[in-house]
């Protein structure tokens, strides 16, 4: 059987994570792989774990800002025209999987007229790209919702929010959650970090980075020697360090880019996950967290409270600083609960989210599509 992946992505997140991952568990279990991407740093993830990877040269954007939208309509011919030749030239491919909204806007319609079946990975609930220039993207969306054979979707929140908005029946959708094949051994000799937290996630307005700067300031008074790394890059940085010293922490550090988030998070005590960022569509860092038996506290946001329970972390009211710091003290300054809590979602991590329970339902669909 062979996949055609097809990938427009501006930066490395969770996503691309799970995605590579995911092709990488696929093409061992004899699925042929072929993928096209935008992003050269994605591209060279995929080729080092053999991988066959080509670069598509340009990205098109209808669903960020209003320049982008109308550089992507501006290109939009040329795009058409690339697309058709690229899924021309693969057209012995069985099945074209995409995860990102613009390639499956412009490439299901020429993968079904070409007679390739086609699955979705739909990770988030997307209202807020809906909502976007006077409702043009949720009506194109609309109109090529039902071309795909399948939608798979990692979590309840996405599939819940997509159904109500779309007007579409839940059997549309297809649960599976994300995963992470992630050798503990490898980690298990890092030394940790005594009252250290950390966050790892791409720096954005809605990641929640600033919230949780906020609520440190009462961990810092709280706990003197308790240390923070906020790990990951993005256009957020100069807000967030700007805040952090208008705060005056002392204890904070941003360590920008890591090319192995594990090791942030087999350093640290506690992870700290903030999100309230309306296209969160599953959560990997809290399940990377659960694999190296770290408890975790996040808001009760989204697709969070599918992933985080009472066993495994702490969850708090949305948006609530003083509970925030409140759970990051509790934890803390609680050793045992603490490892009680990892140990849990060590368990749960094991018993939900690893390759050979989720690429097992990937592989069982594919056969079925």
């Amino acid at each position: 059987m062979k996949l055609l992946f097809i990938n427009q992505s501006l930066g490395i997140g969770g996503a691309e994570t799970f995605n590579k991952e995911l092709l990488f568990w696929l093409q061992n279990h004899g699925i042929s792989v072929k993928t096209f991407v935008t992003n050269k740093k994605f591209q060279k993830i995929l080729e080092d774990v053999d991988i066959h990877s080509g670069q598509i040269p340009f990205v098109v954007d209808f669903i960020g800002n209003r320049k982008g939208f109308i550089k992507g309509i501006f290109l939009l011919p040329l795009t058409l025209i690339y697309y058709f030749l690229l899924v021309l030239s693969q057209r012995n491919s069985d099945i074209i999987l995409m995860s990102g909204f613009i390639e499956k806007i412009l490439v299901t319609p020429i993968a079904k007229l070409l007679k390739i079946k086609v699955v979705w990975i739909e990770f988030a609930p997307l209202k807020s790209i809906f909502d976007k220039f006077l409702g043009l993207n949720k009506l194109i969306y609309k109109l090529i919702v039902n071309l795909p054979n399948i939608i798979i979707v990692p979590s309840n929140n996405t599939l819940t929010e997509l159904s109500e908005e779309l007007n579409l029946p839940n059997s549309k959708f297809t649960l599976i959650p994300c995963a992470r094949n992630i050798e503990v051994n490898n980690y298990s000799k890092i030394k940790v970090e005594k009252n250290l937290a950390c966050c790892v996630s791409r720096l954005e307005k809605g990641k929640g980075q600033d919230l949780l700067l906020q609520a440190w300031q009462k961990v810092e008074k709280e706990i003197p020697s308790a240390k923070l790394r906020i790990a990951g890059e993005g256009g957020f940085i100069d807000t967030l360090k700007h805040l952090n010293s208008k705060l005056n922490l002392k204890n904070v550090e941003f360590a920008g880019f890591v090319p192995d988030s594990l090791t942030e998070i087999a350093q640290s005590k506690i992870v700290v996950f903030p999100t309230v960022w309306e296209l969160e569509g599953f959560g990997l860092t809290a399940v990377e967290a659960m694999a190296l038996s770290r408890p975790v506290v996040c808001f009760e946001f989204g697709p969070l409270t599918e992933i985080i329970d009472e066993s495994t972390g702490i969850l708090v009211k949305p948006y609530d600083t003083e509970a925030l710091a409140n759970a990051i003290i509790k934890l803390l300054n609680s050793p045992r609960l603490a490892e009680k809590m990892g140990k849990a979602g060590r368990k749960k991590y094991l018993n939900k989210f690893t390759f050979n329970i989720v690429g097992q339902k990937y592989i069982n669909l594919i056969k079925k599509v």
